[in-house]
């Protein structure tokens, strides 16, 4: 085998069987293939199923870093009831896509723990599965119970995507990603419209986790919008599951429950934006449920909608740590509701609605009481019980493309259109901003209120 025909893999040369140069389909090349070998797939439409996982092996398109070529570089798997992408089996080594797109799958038939279809694009049945600069989409169950329209990753599954797009998929239940039990790790990900009753983009559930950077949720929702388990537009996590995002940002996803996110189990949010998400009950930007926890830092939660309760947050019985935070221009019912249960710590947020683009306001807090809620260190509208609150208005500016800036009240030589907002230098006396303020910026090295305030301060500077 010449060195022409070969690719290096872990540090060793494999085999590279082209399609269709020396095979006319992809299952053949698969079938002739040893274990780490390299299947290379030139564009084309590709009608097959495929199953793998016991060799190995690297199925990649001939262009991965060009999106045109990734686009027509197609594996279909609508020649068959099945998953387009099957990968499990006892001894299942891992296995990498690259460069590929995976549509029109119907997903397994599974009897557990009821009759359903699962994985629709891709099936993760077990082992170790990376997709890399590719593209899941047009992957639609038909009617009944179905999960993971795009990918599904069992609970001996374990997922990496970075660079790849997750759209227009769909399934009762994760529309474009669910996790069950097993694990999900994306990076640069984009997942948009995608649909599924119960978290249109991504469901995780029975002790799954989901670690996501840099990704964007985009315009995922349900079909429907007009019942109250219609939940998380974007996100839902389950009892026992685990989500994690870092500088992610969630726009304009829609569910009748939990617009951009619901759960029942462990959020985590740190950097990132909440924006333009709508919820027809409550939640417009995030709802937490009786045995769910949410815990978000440094995040902007802005222009959300809900038609009752929490155009920002509903928290219906669970638990809510918010910090560094902004809230601002939500709309609908109250910007922030709590019932049952609930308990909440805020700290260093603003919190603060203005009726800005017409938007019709509703009360900043609801329902809040001293033994289940602690605020200390935030701007809002009224009076807070808490330590160390700060009456607003903030006012804001927009600077070099980043909102939500807090008016200096004078810049330089002249004078600003807005007083100083009052929410400078005004959070924990401890904390600084840990960065070095643009020239005549009149701000001292102590913690802001909001999402420009202590150590995440820094990333409102990344457009200078």
């Amino acid at each position: 085998m010449s060195r022409e025909k070969q690719s290096m893999t872990g540090g060793a040369f494999s085999t590279v069987h082209d399609v269709p140069d020396e095979f006319a389909s992809i299952g053949a090349a698969v079938d002739a293939a040893a274990i780490g070998d390299t299947v290379r797939i030139a564009p084309g439409l590709w009608t097959e199923n495929l199953g793998l996982g016991e060799k190995g092996l690297l199925l990649t398109g001939t262009a991965p870093g060009n999106p045109a070529i990734v686009a027509q570089t197609v594996i279909d798997g609508s020649a068959e009831v099945a998953p387009t992408v099957w990968i499990g089996g006892s001894g299942t080594l891992p296995v990498r896509l690259r460069g590929l797109t995976v549509q029109g799958g119907a997903g397994a038939l599974v009897s557990t723990p009821h009759w359903r279809r699962i994985g629709g694009g891709v099936y993760c049945e077990s082992g170790e599965l990376t997709i890399d600069h590719c593209r899941i989409a047009d992957n639609r169950f038909g009617s009944g119970s179905a999960a993971g329209g795009g990918i599904f990753v069992g609970e001996a599954g374990a997922l990496t995507v970075r660079a790849s797009s997750l759209v227009d998929n769909r399934a009762n239940e994760g529309g474009g990603l669910a996790v069950e039990g097993g694990s999900a790790v994306l990076r640069l990900v984009r997942i948009a419209n995608n649909s599924a009753d119960e978290g249109g983009g991504i469901r995780i559930s029975a002790g799954g986790e989901l670690d996501a950077e840099d990704c964007v949720f985009e315009a995922n929702g349900p079909d429907q919008f007009d019942y109250p388990w219609l939940r998380g537009g974007a996100v839902f996590c389950g009892s026992g599951g685990e989500i994690r995002l870092i500088r992610c940002d969630l726009f304009d996803n829609h569910a009748d429950n939990g617009g951009a996110v619901a759960s029942q189990g462990y959020f985590e949010m740190r950097g990132g934006t909440i924006a333009r998400n709508r919820a027809n009950s409550g939640g417009g930007g995030l709802l937490i449920l009786s045995s769910g926890a949410a815990d978000l830092e440094d995040v902007v939660i802005a222009r959300n909608w809900a038609l009752w309760r929490g155009a920002a947050i509903n928290n219906d019985g669970g638990g809510l740590r918010l910090g560094r935070s902004t809230v601002v221009m939500n709309g609908g019912g109250d910007v922030i509701a709590q019932s049952g249960n609930a308990w909440a710590e805020i700290s260093n947020s603003m919190l603060w609605s203005n009726a800005s683009g017409g938007v019709t306001m509703g009360n900043d807090l609801w329902a809040w009481s001293s033994d289940a809620t602690q605020l200390s260190y935030c701007l809002g509208p009224e009076d807070l019980v808490g330590e160390s609150n700060v009456l607003g208005p903030p006012y804001f500016i927009t600077w070099r493309g980043n909102e939500f800036v807090l008016s200096p009240g004078r810049w330089g030589d002249s004078d600003a259109a807005l007083p100083r907002s009052p929410a400078i230098d005004a959070g924990p006396p401890r904390l600084s901003d840990w960065l070095d303020w643009p020239k005549g910026y009149d701000n001292g090295r102590r913690s802001d209120i909001g999402i420009h305030g202590g150590p995440g301060g820094v990333l409102w500077q990344k457009k200078e």
